[in-house]
This record gives structure tokens, C-alpha cells and sequence, in this order.
């Protein structure tokens, strides 16, 4: 079974609950390592970004599209200011022998079909006309209450109220289906690997939850009973990278997240983030995102009050733009 807190639940649909499709639009900057049920399809409009999926680091660029099957490892992380990506996810009960089968719709990774690819085209189209369906026009945007944290029907903005809307919205649905079962394949058995997937996601749970704390190969393996061997083979399996640098990758990534959303001092930043000491954080941040912490505040200091607006919890540090904070107009989602 797997560790809670590293399996994403997928949640309903924010503003039709009966509808277990969820498309949007928004940039995604980090997203931590998880896996979920659902397939998802993420299609980068503008800007880029990385995605690690089963230990194979892939970039995504403008035009792109790539399929995450159900229970994959993967994170997303480097991803561009201001890009913007669509993002649909389906819930397995659209899907035939989700366990036996996987979907290989992509211009990128195994299997990849050129961007000019009918089918990739006709898919960015759907997934397109559904976002932006899904979209709500929010022309008072700083007096709206954030509507995905409230359930009052007055503060969430009406979608798909037409007969001709849910019916275009499903007609695209049904041809990302049809898409989806052209490009699948049998899933390959799974090759045996000397650490299982429970022990891994146990030692994810152990970084994510106590990253502010010594963590070394040493620490973990004491923690889950095996070799520190063991660990350090098992993160290069897994993710294609070391533990520790896996760990200040995700420490960095908090510390933006801190950075971003409060005005706490960058020495108290640095030690809830983990780091032993101010000149490490320092040499660590820059190496990652190549600018000090203090400029990296001042760059992204106008986002505060948005970010306030939003109730976004910062403990989720997840680095995700909404659409209405980007520079984009509902048309921009028509591709």
C-alpha cells in the first residue's frame, strides 16, 4: 500500500461536481513527486517546463503534449514564469483495462508522434475548447472570493449552464477518448527491481514530511531497515538523481515558496527549510535557480498580493500560477 501524502487523491471538479473530468489552464512551476488513479494530459501552450516520470527527466516546450498514465512517479519542477499549460485529467472509470493497458499520446519520451500529428493536433484542440468551456470569465477578479475554497453557490462563476455548452464540452470529451484508445498499448510487465515501490514511497513520505530536519542515506536507512547501498541505489532508480540532491532540490523549492508568500527574515527561511547554516542555503539556492534568495525576493515580490488574495496554503509548496494571474486573455486557450 502507499504512503498517504504521496498519493494524489483526485479531487472533483471544482465547479461541476457530478463531472469527473477535470480540464484547466495555469502554470505549474513545482508539483512535488506523487502519482494518482487518474490519467493526466498536460499540453504547454507557452513557456516550458520538466517533468520526471519514472526516473526519466523529459522538457517540455511550447507545443508540446505528454500522457501520464495512472500510478507513474512524477514531478514537475523548472517550470518558466508565466508559461501556460493545459492540464486534463480522467478519471478511470472513462477507461477500459486501465491496469492492463497504458496510453501513449505524446511529442515527447517513448513513443513520441511529431507535433504535426493529426491526432495530436486534433487532441490539443479538445483539450483546448474544454479548458476554456471550464474557464469562468472573472471580470471582478480582486473582489471575488476565491471560489475553489468556498462553497456558496453566489461565489462560483457559472460554466456549462447551457444545453449546447454540456454538450460541446462532452463532444470534445469523447474525442480525446477516441484519441487516447488509437495510441494504447499492453503494459509491459514491470521489470523486478531490487527495491519496491512501497519502500521508496516510504522514504518520500520520510523527505517530504521532515525535510527541515538531518536527513542522509545513513538517517533514512536506519528509518526503513535497509543498507544505506540500498538507499542511495534506489533514489538513482527511481528519480535518475541522489538523494541529496533530490533534498535540496526540494528545500530550494520550499524556500521559494517562503520567499514568495511571507516577508519571514532569509535566516529563519533558510534554517525551516533545513539547511545547517546561512552560506550553505545561499550556495544551494544559487547553484539551483542561478540568483541569490535576497533577489530572488525582490523579483517576485509584486506576486504577494495576489498570492494572499488566493488563500493558496503555503504548506502545500506547490508552485502553481492560476490562469487569471497570467497574461493571457480565455481566447489564448482556443488552439
Amino acid at each position: 500500500m502507499k504512503s498517504k501524502g504521496y498519493y494524489e487523491i483526485k479531487k472533483m471538479n471544482r465547479l461541476i461536481p457530478d463531472l469527473n473530468v477535470e480540464a484547466f489552464a495555469g502554470n505549474v512551476r513545482f508539483n512535488r513527486l506523487h502519482w494518482h488513479e487518474h490519467l493526466e494530459i498536460l499540453c504547454c501552450i507557452a513557456g516550458s517546463f520538466q517533468i520526471r516520470i519514472d526516473g526519466t527527466l523529459l522538457t517540455l516546450q511550447a507545443g508540446d503534449l505528454i500522457t501520464i498514465n495512472s500510478g507513474l512517479d512524477h514531478e514537475i519542477s523548472n517550470g518558466t514564469p508565466d508559461g501556460l499549460q493545459l492540464i486534463m485529467s480522467v478519471d478511470p472509470q472513462y477507461l477500459r483495462n486501465l491496469s492492463t493497458e497504458v496510453y501513449s499520446c505524446s511529442t515527447i519520451g517513448e513513443c513520441a508522434l511529431p507535433p504535426t500529428d493529426p491526432d495530436i493536433q486534433s487532441l490539443r484542440h479538445s483539450l483546448g475548447k474544454m479548458t476554456w468551456l471550464l474557464t469562468p470569465d472573472f471580470q471582478d477578479l480582486p473582489t471575488l472570493p476565491p471560489y475553489e475554497h468556498t462553497s456558496h453557490p453566489s461565489c462560483t462563476p457559472p460554466v456549462l449552464q447551457t444545453e449546447e455548452e454540456w454538450n460541446a464540452f462532452h463532444m470534445e470529451l469523447y474525442n480525446v477518448l477516441r484519441i487516447l484508445s488509437r495510441h494504447k498499448q499492453i503494459k509491459k510487465e514491470e521489470s523486478t527491481r531490487s527495491v519496491s515501490r512501497e519502500l521508496f514511497s516510504k522514504c518520500i513520505q520520510i523527505v517530504h514530511e521532515e525535510y527541515n530536519r538531518p536527513l542522509n542515506a545513513e538517517i533514512l536507512a536506519k528509518r526503513v531497515h535497509v543498507s544505506e547501498p540500498t538507499i542511495y541505489r534506489m533514489f538513482h532508480q527511481r528519480l535518475g538523481i541522489s538523494l541529496i540532491n533530490y533534498l535540496n532540490t526540494l528545500r530550494v523549492n520550499i524556500a521559494c515558496g517562503y520567499l514568495e508568500n511571507t516577508t519571514l527574515p532569509v535566516t529563519e527561511i533558510a534554517e525551516r527549510c533545513g539547511f545547517t547554516s546561512l552560506s550553505n542555503f545561499y550556495h544551494v539556492f544559487h547553484l539551483i535557480n542561478g540568483i541569490a534568495p535576497n533577489k530572488y525576493r525582490k523579483k517576485t515580490a509584486g506576486t504577494l498580493p495576489r498570492k494572499e488574495l488566493l488563500h493558496q496554503d503555503i504548506m502545500d509548496f506547490n508552485q502553481f500560477q492560476h490562469f487569471w494571474e497570467l497574461p493571457y486573455k480565455k481566447g489564448d486557450l482556443l488552439i
